[in-house]
């Protein structure tokens, strides 16, 4: 190899170690009136967590839900958040949230421990929750207020 191809290799591992170093999730934050729409979204609302439950697969958390855009969500409920690689939300008892749940998939299923054929269950993740004191948070449940569950 000559001096400037050793050189423009070296470049390249260089920046692209760097790149795998600061490489995160990114998430698209969809305003309430997008995500209703969404039909791979089951629920919306904003809950306080209860209970966190910390699993292999993940956190097991409970929440106490305050007011509800989207779904049948009762005044409790239980969400599965399933650990998928380094980026993931880890929820804060007594924090509140707003959450945009999803039905949990057969892989998610099986890594709780749940089986097939058990009630509805939904999953949230990385890009679904958004502490609720947030001035984004705030100002979409002033343009919308909900519904009690």
């Amino acid at each position: 190899m000559t001096p400037s191809r050793t050189s423009r290799s070296v470049v390249v591992v260089l920046a692209l170690a760097l790149l795998q170093q600061h490489a995160g999730a990114i998430c698209v934050v969809f305003q309430f009136k997008e995500l209703r729409a969404n039909p791979n979204v089951a629920l919306i609302f904003h809950g306080t967590v209860r209970e966190v439950q910390t699993t292999e697969a993940g956190e097991i958390v409970t929440f106490d839900v305050l007011r509800v855009w989207k779904g049948q969500v009762p005044r409790r409920i239980t969400v599965y958040n399933h650990r998928i690689g380094v980026e993931w939300l880890s929820f804060a008892r007594g924090t509140s949230y707003f959450i945009d749940a999803y039905p949990l998939g057969a892989q998610a299923r099986t890594a709780f421990g749940l089986s097939a054929s058990s009630s509805p269950t939904y999953g949230t993740g990385f890009c679904n929750a958004h502490q609720a004191d947030t001035a984004r948070a705030r100002a979409d449940a002033d343009n919308d207020p909900g519904q009690a569950p």
